[in-house]
């Protein structure tokens, strides 16, 4: 694959740096305990209140780490507060649908508000043009949805021959790593 040049002083490090930087700026400090499981059609929870508003993105777990029974990304729905500073929320999908659900319970486990890094778009465009010597679009994926970016064609390769050139050498001296798996995560990693 062509890479782009960095400009003068700059280090590849810095991209994936300023990305986790990125998530440590959205992500909270801690999650919220939920306090009880009310209900399993439709599920809905009851977390401390205050804690989430009508359409927030939000992650939930059971309180066991190694039951793999997460409903993954959901959206806070009807929302009413209790007599006793909590609030009851219906967990809807992204599309808004209720969700009936069947696992675990979820009393004591965690909700985790999940803010989107869309609002730092702007700060990621200023810091990689920095970075970067090309043109760059900053693309951020959001919850459903997987943005795939089809890279060029590897530089210095012209016709079907020279691609399968390519792909021989690479794999002779590749060290037993595939140039489809390599490519392959190279694209999804960023998307989950």
């Amino acid at each position: 694959m062509p890479k782009a040049e960095l400009k003068t002083g700059r280090q590849i490090q810095e991209i994936g740096a300023v990305i986790v930087g990125a998530w440590l700026k959205v992500l909270p400090v801690a999650a919220l305990r939920i306090i009880n499981q009310i209900n399993n059609n439709p599920l809905t929870i009851e977390v401390a209140q205050n804690a989430f508003s009508a359409n927030d993105l939000m992650r939930i777990k059971p309180v066991d780490d190694d039951v793999d029974d997460n409903v993954k990304w959901i959206r806070a729905g009807t929302i009413s507060n209790t007599t006793t500073n909590s609030q009851i929320i219906e967990v809807v999908d992204l599309d808004g649908q209720v969700i009936n659900y069947g696992g675990t319970n979820f009393a004591n486990g965690t909700a985790i508000p999940f803010p989107s890094l869309l609002d730092t778009r702007p700060q990621l465009q200023t810091i990689f043009d920095e970075i970067i010597d090309s043109n760059v679009n900053v693309v951020v994926d959001e919850p459903g949805e997987i943005n795939i970016v089809v890279p060029m064609v590897p530089d210095g390769v012209l016709t079907r021959e020279d691609l399968f050139l390519y792909l021989r050498d690479y794999h002779r001296h590749s060290q037993g790593r595939q140039y489809h798996d390599e490519l392959g995560g190279a694209v999804l990693f960023g998307c989950r």
